[in-house]
């Protein structure tokens, strides 16, 4: 199995109900929690669709998962001999990052857990997934491949799970009920950072569109690192992981933290990127 194991850190006591620090661009914080709600979109609705006189089905839009930010800091960093001890014998220890200075509002990451939901729907085979590069904010470039990386993250912890690849080629700039997985930036509510929009069809499809708020700071980590990087900024690929995850068929994992299927994320974090012990389980009980 190609998944990367995170790097076990020991964690302070119980989380309880526990929810992260997060912000977008200078909105004021607010307290959210999980939130799947329903939405109107564009062509959600009962007309049948037609591809070259054969009919698609009928569309019904049954979830929009939303990413949100959250005002609860994550529990504290612990001391690098720790770590040291719980890396696998014969590798590496996870490299040192400094404490944070406040320009991120992550810390370095502690152990996942077996937690996980399923959504009630799984990709039905390999496909293509389409980004809309026209609505690609300032400052980044590329971000086809990080959504490339974020799929491959979850069709590498299981060989079952079907494939998907990326391609640039459409213009759509909203979720649009198609037949087609599509991936774009769009304008969202500042406690938002991301949704996933998915219908079922009458004839059995399935489909998922994701938006990413425009709106939010972004920033495009060269790699995982040590799971936090001192920027005051969104990690695109992090926060596609979470979202793929859905369109995969996973739901969210509310007391799981560092899972990345946790429904809050944080400035600096990369950690979401590798999947957790749960976010592994929940897509081996689907495919």
């Amino acid at each position: 199995m190609l998944l990367r194991r995170r790097s076990v850190i020991a964690v302070a006591a119980a989380f309880g109900a526990a929810t992260v620090y997060a912000s977008v661009a200078s909105a004021t914080m607010t307290r959210v929690g999980l939130a799947t709600r329903s939405a109107t979109v564009p062509h959600a609705s009962s007309h049948p669709l037609t591809w070259r006189g054969r009919p698609w089905g009928t569309p019904r839009l049954i979830r929009v998962d939303a990413l949100h930010v959250a005002n609860v800091r994550p529990s504290p960093m612990v001391d690098d001999l720790h770590r040291r001890r719980k890396h696998p014998p014969g590798g590496s220890p996870p490299p040192t990052v400094p404490p944070p200075s406040g320009a991120a509002q992550c810390g370095l990451p502690g152990p996942g857990t077996n937690e996980y939901s399923t959504e009630g729907w799984k990709v039905p085979g390999a496909r293509t997934m389409q980004f809309n590069p026209s609505t690609t904010p300032a400052g980044l470039a590329n971000v086809a491949s990080s959504l490339q990386g974020a799929l491959n993250a979850w069709a590498g912890a299981d060989a079952r799970a079907p494939r998907l690849t990326v391609t640039t080629g459409f213009t759509t700039t909203s979720p649009v009920a198609d037949h087609q997985d599509e991936a774009m930036f769009g304008a969202l509510d500042s406690s938002t950072l991301s949704e996933t929009f998915t219908w079922t069809w009458s004839n059995g499809d399935v489909e998922s569109d994701i938006v990413l708020n425009s709106n939010a700071a972004w920033f495009q980590a060269p790699s995982e690192g040590s799971g936090c990087y001192q920027v005051a900024a969104y990690d695109v690929q992090d926060v596609l992981a979470h979202e793929t995850g859905h369109l995969y068929g996973l739901g969210h994992a509310p007391n799981s933290p560092y899972n990345t299927m946790y429904p809050t994320a944080l400035t600096g974090e990369t950690y979401k990127r590798s999947l957790a012990s749960g976010d592994s389980l929940g897509l081996n009980s689907l495919y």
